[in-house]
């Protein structure tokens, strides 16, 4: 079945490689992720992420966004976009050359499909 395609622009692909860790010095990066979705289908495209802000928490093993400044931008970005902006998830990297998701990301995941009706 269509479970649906989700395409990601270059622009918010591009930010979100800047923050690659790719040398140990390196902390997790992360953000937001947003975009719309594409009406008579399950298709989702990425136009915009957050990047790291002042008052998240930053270690090489561990990112935790700050919700009330990424949320300023989720909210500017529905207004502006007059509702047709969402909000689609999140991102963070990891500190390693071919990262795999965590426990804690999985459960994350699990949490936002029981939660969401978005995913």
């Amino acid at each position: 079945s269509n479970k649906g395609r989700l395409k990601i622009n270059p622009d918010p692909l591009s930010r979100m490689n800047t923050y690659k860790q790719d040398s140990p010095d390196k902390t997790e990066a992360g953000g937001v992720l947003l975009g719309r979705f594409i009406l008579d289908s399950k298709d989702k495209i990425i136009d915009r992420v957050t990047v790291p802000m002042i008052g998240d928490k930053r270690t090489r093993t561990r990112f935790l966004r700050a919700e009330k400044m990424h949320q300023r931008i989720i909210t500017s970005a529905w207004n502006k976009s007059k509702g047709t902006c969402h909000y689609l998830g999140e991102w963070h990297t990891h500190p390693e050359r071919y990262p795999r998701p965590s426990s804690q990301d999985i459960k994350n995941w699990k949490e936002m499909c029981e939660n969401n009706s978005i995913v």
